[in-house]
């Protein structure tokens, strides 16, 4: 999940001569000597204010309502797994992960509606500026694992369904514990290097105390860009779980609807039946994911092809921004509704 942080070069502003004031703004820039910046500076009008507000505050009661449903999930799912197959343990990692994310995700809306309606406050403005850089690729840890355990559920119910009897040997509630612990695992180590991406500047500039978030000198390089952000996030985020996720469901489908009219023939009973009606439920889920997911590694891409494109802001780029607070909105509905 991107968040449409644009690193500031205190520089730029300098050189613009950029008066300190917090009327044609977005930022924290105010009369106050010391400022804490994490946006862009750019003018908007106040129509353009009052939607990002409105946007925020819809983020944020999103994240709210579906953290409440998400644990509502895990107890109720907890109370089943030990009677249970191995896809609720799948479930509940899934739910404790997206849940997890929209926390994050909270934080980071919390950021913007601090911004945007409170006076200045020196307390709020720092810690939102030295966490930023760890709250921002933790929300992204969240979102990989996410992605990586509905992969891993659904390659779980696949051989539970199209090979059942391979599935009694690698469907068991212990290996499905040791695959959830490996993914994150996994998500972890994938998101590290996003954890020394962006920093916390303190720079003083004609006696104001100027307190940016930027994107570190590694950050930057073309070598972390093309090969984490593009490449990496293109097969192991994007193209390898989408595509694998669309092949396995297409199976999945097939598999429902062929034992459905063998059920149909031959009475084969409730067992079956709610077999089939928890596949189902699960290629709801997956599909829901994808088409939440989908814009959102999109953008990502565009992003990660030409950061600098994101990087310009007035009415020109304006739709860039739009389609990534679009992204993100749709990556907050998803793990809300899972």
């Amino acid at each position: 999940m991107e968040r449409d942080l644009i690193p500031l070069c205190l520089e730029y502003l300098k050189s613009k001569s950029i008066e300190f004031d917090n009327t044609s703004s977005t930022t924290n820039i105010t009369s106050y000597n010391d400022t804490i910046i994490n946006s862009t500076i750019d003018t908007v009008t106040t129509e353009g204010a009052q939607n990002s507000l409105s946007y925020d505050l819809d983020l944020a009661n999103l994240c709210i309502l579906g953290f409440i449903g998400n644990m509502m999930s895990v107890v109720v799912l907890t109370g089943k797994i030990y009677n249970a197959s191995s896809t609720y343990v799948y479930l509940i990692a899934l739910a404790v992960s997206d849940s997890l994310l929209l926390v994050t995700a909270l934080v980071l809306s919390l950021n913007d509606i601090f911004t945007e309606t409170m006076e200045y406050n020196r307390n709020i403005s720092e810690f939102i500026a030295f966490t930023f850089p760890y709250i921002s690729p933790l929300c992204n840890t969240f979102q990989t694992i996410s992605i990586w355990l509905t992969l891993g559920f659904t390659v779980d119910r696949y051989i539970m369904i199209c090979h059942p009897f391979q599935g009694v040997k690698f469907c068991s509630r212990k290996r499905a514990v040791l695959v959830v612990l490996g993914l994150h695992i996994l998500g972890v180590m994938f998101t590290l290097p996003q954890f020394f991406e962006k920093k916390t500047v303190v720079k003083y500039i004609e006696g104001h105390k100027i307190i940016a978030v930027d994107y570190t000198t590694f950050g930057k390089s073309q070598g972390y860009l093309s090969g984490v952000h593009l490449w990496a996030f293109l097969i192991f985020i994007f193209v390898m779980p989408c595509v694998t996720l669309a092949v396995l469901n297409f199976l999945l489908i097939l598999a429902v609807k062929k034992s459905r009219s063998t059920e149909r023939r031959m009475s084969l009973g409730v067992t079956t039946a709610h077999r089939n009606d928890t596949t189902v439920m699960l290629v709801a889920v997956v599909l829901v994911f994808m088409v939440c997911q989908l814009p959102a590694l999109v953008s990502h891409t565009i992003w990660a092809t030409d950061p600098e494109t994101f990087l310009q802001g007035g009415e020109k780029y304006m739709h860039l921004h739009i389609m990534l607070e679009v992204s993100n909105f749709l990556v907050v509905l998803n793990s809300a509704v899972n």
